[in-house]
């Protein structure tokens, strides 16, 4: 896969340190050339000094699949506001298109509130509200949020993310327990990917999923 097929702002993720046990969150940004891209990961570029002429495997999603290549971290972006806070990769080896994925995003853009998680509360496990969101994309397995402030709650706590999918006249809502797994802050937002929970739901992840499917069949992805 070329560099020039990836949309701008495509999720992106990278695996570092020795065992590429590390994961960040990031967005493609624009390419250089053949082999030269930029990222935006504001934390990446102000630790720059870490990742300088290092190997990392990162892994990007293009038109619902998923690629994977072995990259070297070569400097900052440039001086332009496109490229603040931006990371400067360069392909060591070409990316493959990954064989199999668990959970596909889609881009789907919905209100989401938060809400402490509470066994004492029936079947919406709602407790007390914490904050309003919007997603970024969404899975069977999860989703990106997108907050105007920082999220305080512990990493991998349970919440519960409530939200309704519409498709025609016909709207299905979900509360849904889930874990905050990865977080990154961009310029004026907050990003978190939570992984949802649905052992004591699981006819839920099927009934989602339906959804999403027909979402994108009926083309209103994206919208909120």
């Amino acid at each position: 896969m070329r560099l020039n097929y990836i949309e701008s702002r495509s999720p992106v993720t990278i695996y570092t340190g020795e065992n590429r046990d590390f994961e960040i969150q990031a967005k493609y940004i624009d390419n250089l050339n053949d082999t030269v891209f930029y990222i935006y990961n504001e934390e990446m570029h102000n630790n720059i000094d870490d990742f300088i002429d290092k190997s990392i495997d990162i892994v990007v999603i293009v038109r619902d699949k998923s690629y994977k290549a072995e990259v070297k971290v070569v400097g900052k972006g440039g001086k332009k506001r496109t490229y603040s806070n931006t990371v400067m990769l360069e392909v060591m080896s070409g990316f493959k298109q990954e064989t199999r994925r668990s959970s596909v995003r889609y881009d789907i853009r919905v209100k989401t509130k938060i809400y402490e998680y509470s066994d004492s509360q029936g079947s919406s496990f709602k407790g007390d509200f914490i904050c309003d969101a919007v997603s970024e994309d969404i899975s069977r397995g999860g989703m990106c949020l997108s907050l105007n402030h920082k999220l305080y709650t512990p990493k991998e706590a349970l919440v519960v993310l409530d939200f309704s999918i519409r498709r025609n006249s016909v709207s299905s809502t979900y509360s849904i327990p889930s874990r905050i797994m990865r977080s990154s802050r961009n310029i004026s937002s907050y990003e978190y990917s939570f992984q949802f929970d649905f052992t004591k739901t699981p006819e839920i992840q099927e009934k989602l999923l339906s959804d999403i499917f027909n979402l994108k069949l009926s083309g209103t992805l994206g919208r909120v």
